[in-house]
């Protein structure tokens, strides 16, 4: 039960980690749309 557990952290983890990711990309194209 245990090792599902650390699973789900992980696999949690990597999606948070992925979003912030594609959101950090999507604020760099409008900063540079912005800034031209």
């Amino acid at each position: 039960m245990k090792e599902i557990m650390d699973y789900l952290i992980i696999f949690c983890l990597a999606i948070i980690i992925i979003y912030l990711v594609e959101n950090n990309r999507k604020l760099r194209t409008k900063i540079k749309i912005i800034d031209r």
